[in-house]
């Protein structure tokens, strides 16, 4: 934005452009779910599938008062067939190029975050990822230090929205190589409880569980975020009004964000 300061107010705002600082930062993020669903008390069947995707994110923040403010754009996604055929293909390509904008504060949190209309599933699926992108961490931490934080939140999710409830503990172990790069390691266990709603076709159905998990997150020496790994386990009942038995879903997610050099 500062390229269009007439030439006349160059000099009176160096600092401010300085303070207001952009750094763009290119994210490979993979995840793979394995899911079940458990139809028989509806009088149906078993199914299990594997979805896995790969998106290519680059984040920039700009310096502002007491944070950063966030963009970001999907510059690219990859699935593999059984996900494609999922999800569809009109769904997947509408991802492409969607931005997304939000507030990074100083200690991790997010907020603020919009996500733009049309991105379809698997633009929605990456979105919700950035709430939970970066580590929320603790003023002054060392190694060794444990911090616990809490948070209430909607999340949007495919064909409906949930809010979800969630702890996450944290520990700092100090000192280590990730990727190559001088960094520090936080890891990280959490447990959500989620209630809302989700489209199963076209019933609407409440919905009730939790998850749990843990990873790992790498920091460098001047805190940018290198990424690291999170898996977690989900558990959810999607009841339908009048069904003699709830639609049962599990879900193991293991996730891995890195940077691109």
């Amino acid at each position: 934005m500062f390229a269009i300061i007439p030439t006349i107010f160059v000099c009176v705002s160096a600092p401010l452009v300085a303070q207001r600082a952009s750094i763009t930062t290119r994210y490979r993020y993979e995840s793979k779910t394995e899911q079940a669903i458990d139809a028989t008390g509806l009088g149906g069947a078993k199914q299990s599938s594997t979805l896995q995707r790969v998106g290519w994110l680059s984040v920039t923040l700009t310096d502002s008062a007491g944070g950063k403010i966030m963009r970001t754009v999907i510059d690219s996604v990859s699935t593999d067939a059984e996900t494609r055929a999922s999800i569809g293909s009109a769904s997947i390509d509408s991802a492409r190029g969607a931005k997304f904008t939000g507030f990074l504060a100083s200690d991790g949190t997010v907020s603020n975050f919009t996500m733009p209309s049309g991105v379809g599933t698997l633009g929605a699926l990456l979105g919700s990822t950035f709430d939970e992108f970066f580590p929320r961490v603790k003023a002054g931490y060392k190694s060794g230090d444990t911090w616990t934080i809490t948070s209430e939140k909607p999340q949007v999710v495919s064909n409906g929205e949930l809010v979800i409830k969630r702890s996450t503990s944290y520990t700092a172990r100090g000192a280590q190589l990730y990727d190559g790069a001088p960094s520090n390691r936080i890891d990280f266990s959490f447990t959500t409880t989620s209630t809302g709603s989700q489209m199963v076709g076209p019933n609407k159905a409440n919905v009730e569980g939790g998850s749990s998990g843990n990873g790992a997150w790498y920091l460098s020496t001047s805190g940018a975020f290198l990424g690291g790994t999170r898996s977690e386990q989900n558990d959810r009942k999607l009841i339908l009004t009048g069904a003699p038995a709830p639609l049962l879903v599990t879900a193991k997610v293991t996730t891995t964000i890195s940077v691109i050099k």
